[in-house]
């Protein structure tokens, strides 16, 4: 059985009021193996808590080339969820053949192989829930020319940040400064943030905020 991950943020009401008058979103990147994220996985307004949660599993895209940074990942077929230590070739008619089992490819990474005759973009696909609601969107994405091969790797870490609207499952520009990088282990599947204005990013609540805060919800 898959391990659920969850992410709580916290935003004080003078806060949430100062980012809802600018339109500003909470934004979640996840990268895949060691390279920064390039994906928006999530987004949603502001909120004086949101819960954000997920199974470990992923399944694999196929999409068009986007146009720009900031464009939405246009997906021309999806196979989820799917199994780690396979192949997947992409075909010419854009669609995904069966998958490949291969022991040659490690535990926890998933594999396509464009053999279509057009560039395309690949990479993870993954849902969660926001405040219940469940979603799924890329996690990553790789432009892949005819005959070329991209590893994915699932990686349990997040970047989350506030700022202007942008589109999940679109392509990102980069990190931003107050992007807060939130680890994640199988020992530790829960961590809890809250925004800091003086900053205008989120840091990790300390025990005792934590313990005054538990008080204070349970009033």
């Amino acid at each position: 059985m898959a391990q659920r991950f969850t992410l709580t943020l916290d935003i004080d009401d003078a806060s949430l009021t100062a980012l809802c008058a600018t339109g500003a979103q909470l934004i979640v990147a996840k990268p895949a193996g060691t390279l920064p994220p390039n994906v928006v996985w999530l987004t949603c307004d502001p909120g004086r808590r949101t819960t954000i949660a997920w199974d470990e599993v992923y399944g694999l895209y196929a999409a068009l080339v986007p146009s720009h940074v900031g464009a939405p990942i246009r997906i021309l077929d999806a196979r989820y969820p799917t199994t780690d230590r396979t192949l997947h070739p992409f075909l010419s008619d854009r669609c995904f053949a069966t998958p490949i089992a291969s022991e040659r490819i490690p535990p926890g990474h998933y594999d396509v192989d464009n053999r279509a005759p057009f560039a395309a973009t690949f990479g993870l696909l993954q849902a969660a829930t926001m405040n219940g609601i469940r979603v799924r969107s890329p996690v990553n994405a790789a432009t892949l020319v005819p005959g070329s091969a991209a590893d994915f790797v699932a990686v349990t870490t997040l970047y989350v940040w506030v700022g202007p609207p942008v589109a999940r499952g679109s392509a990102a520009a980069g990190l931003p400064a107050r992007a807060v990088l939130v680890p994640f282990t199988p020992s530790d599947p829960a961590r809890r943030l809250r925004y800091d204005s003086a900053s205008a990013g989120f840091i990790f609540m300390s025990s005792t905020t934590l313990m005054s805060q538990d008080k204070e919800d349970k009033t």
